[in-house]
């Protein structure tokens, strides 16, 4: 039985600094984001590069030729989203019949993962983390790293159902340039993670392991919030020969907003009664949302005269974390996430 991984959807989801920069939650993907991702041909051997400061990744050669697209919602409109109360944020994707729909719990200091749902021609399978696993931990620079525990239960609609427990092993591992077939992205982190896992109750069946390694590299940018740039996975079981997958970013997503969440300054935040909103690269503000984690729209405010600055009023709005969306006059809008603390 192929394992089951949680964070070869993500990326999301977390944000991440990079190189001297800071990564912090305002990266992770929000509610109504999508990105769509091509899957590389792989043939013969490909290394995923040195560790490091000032690497120069270059994928140029990878070719493709299929394509998916990830879609983040609320966690309360996904199927199989009542399991999950403590997510804040889930998201989607296809392949062929098999629908994957993760749950993530996303706060200023960490991104889990808490569980899935996915849905198949044989039935439905229901992840869920009793432990989650601490995907990404917030603040994150270059050279972090540590190692958190994790058990599941995973249960099938066929009658199938085993415990699996493990450990994940995050490193940041490099920093640079990297090189994909949609073009160079500078100011680039590599994260790796390596995720060790052993099955309980699971009855045997002829070829399979109950144990096993996942490891995944994400390059990820600042410039790029809510997606990674390109993801490397090795999944290997003492059985088995070792699986490698690689997706990047595809090109006509690349720049989609014409914004950088970089150039978007936002004072305080933590915000307590206002929060002012510009943008500090000479951008033309149109307009700023504030939004609650199921989409809803809960405060918004116009442009104050030629200081092209937006001041929203955030007394009314309960202590939390909220999604910020900043519009140009051009029609292109940037979100991130703000916290509410009076």
């Amino acid at each position: 039985m192929k394992h089951v991984t949680l964070l070869a959807a993500v990326f999301a989801s977390a944000s991440f600094g990079l190189n001297a920069q800071t990564i912090n939650s305002n990266w992770a993907p929000n509610s109504g984001f999508s990105q769509t991702y091509n899957v590389a041909n792989i043939s013969g051997s490909i290394s995923p590069g040195s560790t490091g400061a000032s690497q120069s990744w270059n994928f140029a050669s990878l070719s493709s030729d299929s394509v998916y697209t990830e879609t983040y919602g609320s966690p309360a409109a996904a199927p199989g989203g009542s399991s999950f109360p403590t997510s804040t944020v889930a998201s989607q994707w296809t392949d062929g019949s098999i629908q994957s729909n993760n749950f993530y719990l996303v706060s200023s200091s960490l991104m889990q993962v808490v569980g899935s749902f996915t849905t198949t021609s044989f039935g439905n399978i229901t992840i869920s983390f009793s432990d989650p696993m601490d995907y990404l931990r917030f603040p994150c620079n270059l050279n972090d790293a540590y190692v958190d525990s994790f058990y599941s239960s995973i249960n099938a609609t066929t009658g199938l159902s085993f415990q699996q427990n493990g450990r994940n092993s995050v490193t940041v591992d490099g920093s640079g340039s990297l090189t994909t077939p949609v073009g160079t992205f500078t100011n680039v982190l590599r994260v790796k993670s390596v995720e060790e896992y052993t099955n309980f109750g699971l009855p045997p069946i002829p070829g399979s392991s109950n144990t096993g390694t996942i490891t995944n590299y994400y390059w990820i940018s600042s410039s790029h919030p809510g997606y990674y740039l390109m993801r490397y996975t090795i999944e290997e079981t003492p059985t088995t020969v070792p699986d490698t997958s690689i997706s990047y970013v595809n090109p006509g997503q690349v720049g989609i907003n014409d914004l950088d969440v970089a150039d978007l300054n936002i004072t305080p935040n933590p915000a307590n009664e206002l929060i002012a909103v510009n943008f500090t690269s000479g951008q033309e503000l149109a307009g700023v949302e504030v939004l609650d984690l199921s989409g809803r729209v809960v405060a918004k405010e116009s442009i104050i005269g030629k200081m092209n600055i937006a001041v929203v009023s955030t007394s009314h709005l309960n202590n939390g974390m909220y999604i910020l969306r900043a519009t140009n006059a051009h029609g292109a809008s940037v979100t991130t996430k703000i916290f509410i603390a009076h």
